[in-house]
């Protein structure tokens, strides 16, 4: 496995964890948004479906940052809590 990259929300921007095989963005809306290969669910959609556009990460909600692993993906919500898939 790959280095994990941690990224922050700020003010108007959207940034991404890019692996090479999936991305997983934080909006500043305080939603996720993934797409890419989804072998083991690392899209966090509830499905193992590829996807080449854009599909929203189940429960994210207040997402101030993301994560990203060689086939997993976690988030930090503002109430502290960690979620994980993949």
């Amino acid at each position: 496995m790959g280095p994990t990259t941690v990224v922050r929300i700020v003010a108007s921007a959207v940034l991404c964890v890019a692996l090479g095989v999936f991305t997983v963005p934080a909006r500043a809306d305080g939603s996720a948004r993934a797409w890419g290969m989804n072998q083991r669910g690392q899209l966090g959609d509830g499905t193992t479906a590829d996807r080449s556009t854009p599909c929203l990460v189940t429960d994210s909600a207040d997402v101030v940052a993301v994560s990203a692993g060689d086939s997993f993906s976690m988030m930090l919500r503002t109430n502290g809590t960690v979620w994980a898939w993949g």
